[in-house]
């Protein structure tokens, strides 16, 4: 048996019980379940076992952009090099008595 969906095996003799029920598959992209021969049209065909997903998630504002690091860098080379070079200058200035 086949619907829009889902293909399966119906017992003959349990009541319209199914079984082996699966999406449709169309992994050769020919249009038709690969299992049932269902023609698919241009439907995605729908896994049962995943939910639906109203609004992917995009990459747009995934961490700091290249301004920001530069940035970042560039104040903390500063900051690093001025005391650095304040380190420096008061050992400098100890040593000559100043």
């Amino acid at each position: 048996q086949k619907d829009d969906t889902y293909h399966w095996h119906e017992c003959a003799g349990c009541e319209g019980q199914e079984f082996e029920k699966a999406a449709h598959n169309d992994g050769n992209s020919d249009g038709k379940c690969d299992t049932c021969n269902y023609e698919l049209g241009t439907s995605t065909p729908i896994d049962p076992d995943t939910p639906p997903v109203d609004n992917p998630p995009t990459d747009d504002n995934d961490g700091l952009g290249t301004g920001a690091i530069i940035g970042i860098v560039v104040a903390a080379v500063a900051v690093v090099g001025g005391g650095g070079f304040a380190l420096f200058w008061f050992v400098i200035r100890k040593k000559r008595g100043f």
